[in-house]
């Protein structure tokens, strides 16, 4: 795995090889990057638009960052593969914060990609990224019946609860400490 510092140091490019011939690279997303955004979400299946939305609407720009009033920082990072020039995302993560250490977290993987290691590489890299930019808490709200994301979020450390407000849903937390960044990664396929 190769992981690069940014510019200004509080956004990480990684790259891993995946395939023979390719890799796959998480890095911050842009504005420039709405119709790949957009690509990536028309051919998501309704049961990952579910799994990720709780309904199957999605409009651009939903997957990556939520409107939020009260914003504090945000990230949103995509995986990505490159084929004949064109770059593909793969999966997409972020998180927002309108409370000073707190942040929600999202996350879809693109259907033909899940199970490959995807989410857990980039779950994980959201996570060093949020840490270096000051968040303490990461939490996100999981459907109760998406039990590979509930598995992937506890295998990552996360704890999970019930919802205080919806009983279709769980929450997932993890406190995120520096001294966490330094210790041995493991990767398994998720």
């Amino acid at each position: 795995m190769d992981t690069q510092l940014s510019p200004d140091n509080a956004t990480l490019t990684t790259s891993w090889n995946m395939l023979a011939t390719h890799s796959v690279t998480i890095r911050a997303m842009d504005i420039d990057d709405l119709d790949l955004e957009t690509e990536f979400l028309e051919k998501l299946t309704l049961e990952t638009r579910r799994n990720r939305f709780h309904g199957p609407a999605v409009r651009p720009s939903m997957a990556a960052s939520p409107p939020r009033s009260t914003l504090i920082d945000q990230l949103a990072l995509a995986a990505s593969i490159t084929w004949d020039g064109h770059e593909e995302y793969l999966g997409v993560a972020c998180y927002v914060s309108d409370a000073p250490g707190d942040a929600e977290f999202a996350m879809v993987i693109a259907d033909a990609w899940q199970g490959c290691g995807i989410g857990r590489r980039l779950l994980s890299h959201l996570q060093e990224c949020a840490t270096r930019r000051g968040i303490q808490r990461l939490s996100g709200e999981v459907l109760a019946d998406n039990r590979a994301m509930l598995g992937l979020a506890h295998s990552l450390g996360f704890r999970l609860s019930a919802h205080p407000e919806d009983a279709l849903l769980r929450l997932v937390t993890r406190e995120c400490r520096m001294e966490s960044l330094h210790a041995p990664r493991q990767f398994a396929v998720e």
